[in-house]
């Protein structure tokens, strides 16, 4: 849906996207997806907005509530990194 709320048709879909998810049973977990596009008359060609993720994010939305809730429990943001698993 594009900023103005107009209810559109399917355009296309956006190059592939993945995002870092919730661990599954100590497995790390992905998501990944080709978002829709809409053609807005108003304001062009857009990515529709999903609920697990801020656009061209890089983690779900989960995951960004997990990785602050850590990070404020640990010392240090390395010790938290290795906790969730997070490289650079």
């Amino acid at each position: 849906m594009p900023i103005c709320g107009r209810g559109l048709t399917c355009r296309d879909h956006a190059e592939p996207r993945t995002c870092r998810h919730l661990d599954t049973c100590q497995f790390k977990t992905f998501l990944s997806t080709r978002i829709p596009r809409v053609d807005c008359p108003e304001h062009g060609v857009l990515q529709v907005k999903v609920p697990w993720a801020e656009s061209k994010g890089r983690f779900s939305l989960l995951m960004e509530l997990l990785s602050i809730n850590v990070l404020t429990e640990c010392a240090t943001v390395t010790g938290a990194r290795r906790i969730l698993r997070i490289t650079g």
